[in-house]
């Protein structure tokens, strides 16, 4: 009588150190959510970011490196981030060969690290046996001049030595990344996907009058261009005086931030709320209620609540920077600006005084919603883990 084998399922650690929940850590749960019953997952992760997939994973398989952040709540916190040192690099040094420990005790083959500091802590905590990969969210380091953006692309250039694979999330970051970086390793493109959130949230697709509902979801970051927004707003409502829109925005915004800062300057608490974070999938319930989704960002790789915007037939107005373009066709799907007030400004006048334009981005978003189904993205990471 003949035994049937086991088969051991493969072990990937996903390694995220992060400040805030957004689209990258959105992606990393998505990952264990969906593939825990095909691939046997272990999460690094720092304090900050542990509560949020105590739903997904086990105590047993996460590595809680501890609290990174804290300091910049501190008002010295320019202390111990500067042109000179970086108190979460060195932090993330002195954590590196705990790691390991993790990694060789757990017998982990592969190691996936999203954003720019997990990819420092794989790199440095990396075992003989295990391999690299890299999943590539921004380029934020690649298209800035300043001093901090060159310095950070030299670390990432040098950690790229260790990287066995890479994968990008649009073919823009990846062009991006081979105009940079000499040797690309193997990569691939796999795009970010969403749950099937049912249909569109009005049959009428955002047809009604009275006010607009427009819906912000980047928080506090200055890349994602919350002053454009709020910029944008003073001059419809202080200069234009058009008044039929309220805003939403929702995020991480610390206690002392300059979004309430400008909405006081501008005077615009009658038109503008800030709710702050708010949970998966709670928050798309401020999605269901939006007419406009205003994704105002200097610089994207693949937005994940453009893709969810899709996903409720939600019209869009977004900034014509990285990989937007690649997934939102101006007119048809969307609206598409320069990253300034003023053009910003001008597109969501149009919108607001067209109903049958928003009807029509609304049935076209919808529609182009299937290409990015989270399913997809899921059967893809899994072909490429087993394809290693």
């Amino acid at each position: 009588m003949t035994s049937l084998t086991k088969v051991e399922k493969l072990k990937v650690a996903l390694i995220l150190i992060s400040d805030g929940f957004s689209g990258a850590e959105k992606v990393v749960w998505q990952t264990i959510k969906y593939l825990e019953d095909q691939i046997d997952f272990y999460l690094i992760t720092n304090s900050e970011l542990k509560p949020f997939f105590n739903t997904v994973i086990s105590e047993k398989k996460t590595l809680d490196i501890g609290s990174l952040f804290q300091h910049r709540k501190s008002k010295y916190s320019r202390l111990f981030e500067n042109r000179f040192y970086n108190a979460v690099e060195w932090y993330l040094f002195l954590k590196s060969s705990k790691v390991k420990e993790f990694i060789k005790k757990s017998d982990i083959k592969l190691i996936h690290p999203h954003l720019e500091n997990s990819l420092y802590l794989a790199t440095t905590s990396k075992t003989t046996n295990s391999k690299i990969i890299y999943t590539v969210h921004d380029v934020i380091s690649f298209i800035n001049n300043h001093y901090k953006a060159l310095k950070q692309r030299k670390k990432i250039s040098r950690y790229f030595n260790k990287v066995d694979n890479v994968i990008f999330v649009s073919s823009y970051t990846k062009k991006v990344y081979e105009n940079e970086l000499n040797n690309i390793p193997q990569n691939t493109i796999i795009y970010n996907g969403v749950e099937d959130s049912g249909p569109p949230q009005e049959i009428e697709y955002n047809t009604h009058t009275g006010n607009i509902n427009l819906l912000f979801v980047g928080g506090e970051k200055t890349v994602k261009g919350a002053d454009i927004l709020l910029e944008a707003i003073d001059i419809l409502v202080n200069q234009k005086h058009i008044t039929n829109c309220n805003v939403s925005m929702l995020g991480s915004y610390p206690v002392n931030n300059n979004t309430n800062q400008l909405i006081k300057k501008y005077k615009l608490n009658k038109y503008v709320t800030v709710f702050g974070f708010i949970a998966s999938p709670n928050h798309l319930n401020y999605f269901k209620k939006a007419d406009i989704l205003i994704v105002p960002s200097r610089s994207e790789a693949q937005p994940l609540a453009i893709l969810e915007g899709f996903n409720l037939g939600i019209p869009i107005i977004a900034t014509n920077v990285g990989g937007i373009p690649e997934i939102l066709t101006d007119g048809e799907n969307g609206l598409l600006c320069n990253p300034n007030c003023n053009d910003l400004a001008d597109k969501i006048e149009l919108l607001l005084s067209n109903q049958k334009l928003r009807a029509t981005i609304s049935k076209n978003n919808f529609e182009h919603s299937k290409r990015f189904q989270i399913n997809t993205m899921i059967e893809n990471l899994k072909r490429f883990y087993t394809t290693l």
